[in-house]
């Protein structure tokens, strides 16, 4: 085994719940560079010691941090030259003896000719945005792309690039105008520079470095698996509200998958939606902090938006926000009191031909010693199934569909609420193997259906797999769920300050894997995971995601439990399934949502026609194709289905905001418009109808 040379490196393991141009380059003094050196000691020793599958630390490894930190710095090629990656790959096979001494050298190359690039293209977009673009000329604007080959090739990627945002803007300006306008071109490019001009604010700064840094410390982490990560000490900082107390926020919730903030829901009853000045779609550009600095928000990562928006006062919020005609506001609101609640369990009550069945909406399984007991995941599941057993339900429908998973002792204490006995997985460390079985506190025994979706995971998988082998539910969903059957710890890195010999210099976090999870039936939910019983489609959103999709995902594998015996079903599971099959055969909403994905995917496998009448006719066929989605997923008749309120436990009847009660009202709504719900109801009555 390759050790990194000695140096006074600590980890500390906790158990809890959850050559460029000179003037484009950033200076870091002695102490941050002897710091950064420190990190990849301390991740390299517990990578090689720890991980449960520690990959060989070779050529093929410096291939992949050299590709995927390439890619994650410029995943549309038109920052780096190829005479750039050429430049680079003189180091591409030492990354490995570089990391193993601690050397951050090829990271310093990388970073110094991405800044170089990336001031040259300040100096550029403005030049390029000041004069119109031809929104008439019928260009391309390819899928893909190779690297630029010389300075006047990129120039032209980069103004085919800014042409394309504009296109994007203008689009949205014109409507459904039948003529170029060329005050709305001017608009539109007015709108492209003040978002650039807020992303190279923030991508050229100090901070933005540092981000890197952790990016390329993840790169690496990301070689042995995607769950084993790195978080830099600043990461740290939170937002008000995170940890299930009160806080003062708006009511806005946000979308940043680009370079935009974009409000794409407001809460109902919310002071934002009071204040009857934000509309959905308006894009936020900067937002004032603490000390009244207005900070541009165009490009930043997912925490730091909270954090300028939620507060642990009432003091007033003030933001820039751009609305969907250019048009620019400053928006003064006062934050109101909010709690995060989507991540609590809550129930209601479905009436279909006159029957009630309980449901169950569990958003994660979270707990721990931060959580109070009787506030964690099961707990409050515990009370959700006693107050539907109240209401006298013939069946109970489970939905972890968007389940990430979380605490398994959380999982293992719901899988007994619901009956199950045997064991619900086993944990394989290097050392040791566990056997995690459920709870004993058994609460429902009657028929019980799990929802699933693609990005059901982890957790959640687990109590999906032990429902199936025990026979004890039907499973119901996309082909197949996330795929994650690996665990995690998270541990902090110090290092030891050589003046006071204290170890009191805190290099961040770090979750590593140290184990893998298996099923009672000794296979893995890893990369396969849980095929259902009952598939609707082979996915439910068109950017799914699944452990199998990332290069590094850790392979399955199975594990001999001499003591398993497969469950039978108390019911007739082969005539269920087959009934089931049929209705989604003709269902004829499941089938326009199939339809219409393949068509959305080949839409978007096609280079884009930079001509403003043929981009706005393919946008509005995007557009049609995505709305037509939503209304088939929602398309169930008032009269086959009705939802009715089951308040949940941590909703206080007599201390309520506002808005939390029309948000539940409006999620009741959408409860009886489900088409997945509707299918789930009709199997939990051919349940009870064919008993076994």
């Amino acid at each position: 085994m390759k050790q990194i040379p000695a140096k006074p490196v600590f980890l500390v393991l906790f158990c809890c719940a959850l050559s460029g141009q000179a003037s484009a380059q950033t200076s870091i003094s002695a102490s941050q560079a002897d710091t950064r050196s420190s990190v990849i000691r301390a991740v390299m020793n517990h990578l090689i010691q720890n991980h449960i599958s520690p990959k060989p630390v070779n050529d093929s490894f410096s291939v992949g941090v050299f590709r995927d930190i390439i890619q994650q710095l410029d995943p549309q090629r038109h920052t780096f030259m190829q005479p750039d990656i050429n430049r680079l790959k003189a180091q591409q096979y030492q990354i490995d003896e570089q990391l193993m001494s601690g050397s951050t050298a090829f990271f310093d190359s990388v970073i110094s000719i991405y800044r170089t690039r990336m001031t040259e293209f300040r100096q550029l977009y403005s030049g390029i945005l000041e004069k119109p673009l031809d929104l008439e000329k019928n260009e391309i604007f390819p899928a893909s792309h190779t690297p630029p080959a010389s300075k006047e090739e990129r120039t032209m990627m980069l103004t085919r690039k800014l042409k394309m945002d504009v296109l994007k803007r203008y689009s949205v300006l014109a409507g459904n105008q039948t003529k170029l306008d060329p005050a709305l071109e001017a608009k539109a490019r007015a709108s492209v520079l003040k978002m650039y001009d807020g992303y190279f604010s923030r991508e050229l700064s100090e901070k933005a470095t540092k981000e890197k840094f952790t990016a390329y410390v993840n790169v690496v982490a990301f070689q042995m698996d995607p769950h084993t990560s790195y978080t830099a000490p600043d990461y740290a900082e939170t937002f008000a509200g995170i940890d299930g107390k009160p806080y003062y926020g708006l009511g806005l919730q946000l979308d940043n998958s680009g370079t935009d903030i974009i409000i794409r829901h407001i809460v109902s009853g919310s002071t934002a939606d009071k204040s009857g000045q934000f509309k959905v779609n308006d894009r936020i550009l900067s937002i004032a902090d603490k000390n009244g600095n207005m900070v541009p928000v165009t490009g930043m990562q997912a925490r730091e938006v909270p954090a300028l928006l939620s507060s642990t006062s009432p003091a007033t919020a003030t933001l820039r926000i751009e609305h969907e005609d250019a048009t620019e506001q400053t928006v003064v609101v006062p934050r109101e009191e909010m709690i995060m609640l989507e991540y609590k369990p809550r129930s209601a009550v479905l009436i279909n031909d006159g029957i009630r069945y309980g449901y169950i909406k569990l958003p994660m399984f979270y707990g721990g010693v931060f959580v109070g007991a009787d506030m964690n995941a099961g707990a409050l599941t515990e009370k959700e199934i006693e107050k539907l057993l109240a209401q006298e339900v013939k069946a109970v429908i489970l939905d972890l569909r968007g389940n990430p998973g979380g605490a398994v002792d959380v999982a293992q204490y719901i899988g007994g609420l619901f009956g199950l006995k045997n064991v619900m997985s086993i944990t394989v460390a290097k050392f040791n193997s566990t056997f995690e079985r459920p709870g004993s506190n058994i609460l429902y025994k009657g028929a019980l259906i799990l929802l699933t979706d693609e990005s059901t995971a982890s957790a959640s998988e687990m109590l999906a797999g032990a429902v199936q082998d025990e026979g004890r539910a039907i499973v119901m969903g996309a082909a197949s769920t996330y795929g994650k059957g690996t665990g995690q710890i998270p541990g902090s890195l110090f290092q030891k300050d050589t003046v006071s010999g204290k170890t009191n210099i805190g290099l961040g976090n770090f979750n590593v894997t140290i184990k893998k999870i298996y099923r009672g039936d000794g296979t893995s939910n890893q990369v396969r995971g849980v095929i259902p019983d009952i598939i609707f489609l082979e996915k439910t959103k068109l950017a799914s995601v699944r452990e199998r999709d990332f290069s590094t995902a850790l392979p399955g594998g199975f594990y001999e439990n001499a003591d398993y015996k497969k469950g039978t079903w108390n019911f007739d599971y082969p005539r269920v399934v087959k009934n089931a099959q049929e209705r989604i055969r003709n269902n004829q909403s499941i089938n326009l949502i199939a339809g219409n994905f393949a068509k959305l995917e080949k839409l978007l496998s096609q280079p884009v026609e930079m001509n403003w009448k043929k981009y706005a006719d393919r946008n509005k066929e995007y557009r049609q194709l995505e709305i037509d989605i939503a209304n088939a997923a929602l398309s169930v008749d008032s009269k086959l289905l009705q939802a009715e309120t089951s308040m949940p436990e941590w909703m206080n009847p007599n201390n309520i905001h506002p808005y939390q009660l029309l948000e539940y009202q409006d999620w009741l709504k959408t409860l009886g418009k489900d088409i997945y719900l509707l299918e789930a109801v009709q199997v939990a009555k051919d349940m009870i109808a064919n008993p076994g």
